[in-house]
């Protein structure tokens, strides 16, 4: 049930911006998704609110059904809302998604198909029965889960195709100098290109590594605990050196389905009435055939993720539209990029004053932040301006704007003696050099805000 968990943690997490990303007075409101049609197809639960109180409602009930799930109640069920509600609310805000938010929802996807109440869980407490099952368990479900975890590790490395994997090895030393992601200790690394450099093949190693594991763990407890102790200790290292969210804390939590039934208590195996099985223990024929299919399509859409010369089948984007598990793992592939930099709000105040609402943490003497990733309040905010630098539209330039305005205006509501007069959003491209050469520098405004005579808000 550790799944429940993390998505008890996202729930809390994502309340933390429920206007901002969620309500119609935000950066994206939901005409603004109905006019770039990111409808989610079946997925439109949280388009039918817009307010505050018709939103906490929704995450009510989707924080109801997950720990329900964490508890282990009507399990089956449970899991199949809470993965419903995680598709739902990813799709009304895709702008500030990231890898964790889609390993979670193609994780969550195998759920009811499993007898996750058997063990553990308040159903089981009512099916004492339950205890006899032995603790080893396999299905075409179960399979899901394994080559769900094979597909992101192998094709996180075989997308990693650039020369900075394969030749130089400086992949990491340019993932690092990417200050929107990097931690305190991951700037720090920067200062031993040469290190850098053994890491860089390590990594690429290890996840060539992991999946060949999995597939021999299958058969050797060994190989299992070696992946077990490789794969926690990579994502912990991962995390220790770059702000990705709660993403490694998913990929850790999810590894317990890998732990040996041996570490498990002991099961009173004995005579055991089948009447009463546990939901999805034995798989109806037509949801098996349902399961492998989507096993075919997991399969397919990786090897897509190789060439985008060509286009999605159409049979596979009805399945993406109505399954949502589309997916693709381009951890900096292939090649870390090189365009990094970081974003400023000057507002200025009616006395005169030049302030830069986003500043967090020390700068220098240019007003360049020491840790750029300091200046998110969190990770969805970090994907949300990340978002805005990475196209050119009209539209680009109405959630610039919108975003501007909203910022300025929570400014203005938490310091209500500071009138701002104007406010300028800028990024500050800056482009990634090889180790010793300085970062090259070039400033953008992406929008402008002036309080209009009124006192509202309006374009200049």
């Amino acid at each position: 049930m550790g799944l429940a968990g993390v998505v008890l943690l996202d729930i809390f997490l994502r309340l933390r911006d429920l206007t901002a990303f969620y309500g119609d007075q935000g950066v994206l409101s939901r005409q603004s998704v109905w006019t770039q049609g990111w409808q989610g197809g079946i997925f439109q639960l949280f388009l039918s609110a817009g307010d505050t109180p018709g939103l906490l409602f929704l995450f009510a009930v989707w924080a109801v059904a997950a720990t329900f799930m964490l508890v282990g109640y009507q399990t089956r069920l449970a899991c199949f809302i809470t993965w419903y509600f995680v598709v739902s609310v990813q799709l009304r805000n895709p702008m500030i998604m990231d890898g964790g938010d889609d390993f979670l929802r193609v994780l969550l996807f195998w759920t009811p198909f499993l007898p996750l109440s058997a063990r553990w869980s308040l159903d089981a407490k009512r099916n004492p029965n339950w205890e006899k099952l032995p603790n080893a368990y396999s299905s075409v479900a179960t399979t899901g889960i394994y080559l769900q975890f094979f597909l992101l590790y192998l094709f996180a490395a075989i997308l990693k195709t650039g020369e900075d994997w394969w030749e130089t090895g400086d992949a990491l030393y340019y993932a690092l100098s990417i200050d929107q992601f990097s931690t305190t200790l991951g700037q720090n690394m920067l200062a031993y290109p040469e290190a850098l450099r053994v890491l860089t093949r390590l990594a690429l190693g290890l996840e060539f590594l992991l999946p060949i594991l999995l597939l021999v763990s299958l058969r050797s407890r060994f190989s299992r605990l070696l992946f077990l102790l490789l794969a926690v200790s990579f994502h912990l290292a991962i995390a220790a050196l770059m702000h990705f969210g709660i993403f490694m804390l998913i990929m850790i939590v999810s590894l317990v389905v890998f732990v040996p039934g041996e570490w498990l208590p002991e099961a009173a195996v004995g005579e055991y009435n089948n009447v009463s099985l546990p939901p999805a223990y034995h798989l109806e024929r037509p949801l098996q055939l349902f399961a492998g299919f989507v096993l075919f399509y997991l399969i397919y859409v990786n090897l897509y993720s190789i060439r985008h010369d060509h286009k999605l089948a159409p049979w596979a984007k009805v399945v993406a539209t109505y399954l949502y598990q589309h997916q693709h793992w381009h951890f900096f592939a292939p090649y870390p990029f090189r365009e990094d930099g970081y974003f400023q709000i000057l507002v200025q105040t009616t006395d005169g004053r030049v302030i830069d609402i986003l500043q967090r943490g020390e700068v220098d003497e240019t007003g360049r932040p020491l840790l750029g990733s300091a200046r998110f309040p969190n990770q969805r905010w970090r994907r949300w301006l990340q978002h805005l630098v990475r196209e050119e539209s009209d539209y680009h330039d109405l959630l610039q704007f919108d975003t501007l305005t909203f910022l300025v205006k929570d400014w203005q509501r938490k310091h209500p003696d500071d009138v701002a007069r104007s406010a300028r959003l800028i990024f500050v491209l800056e482009l990634s050099q090889p180790p010793g050469v300085a970062i090259q520098q070039v400033q953008t405004e992406l929008a402008r805000w002036q309080a209009a005579p009124s006192g509202e808000t309006g374009r200049p």
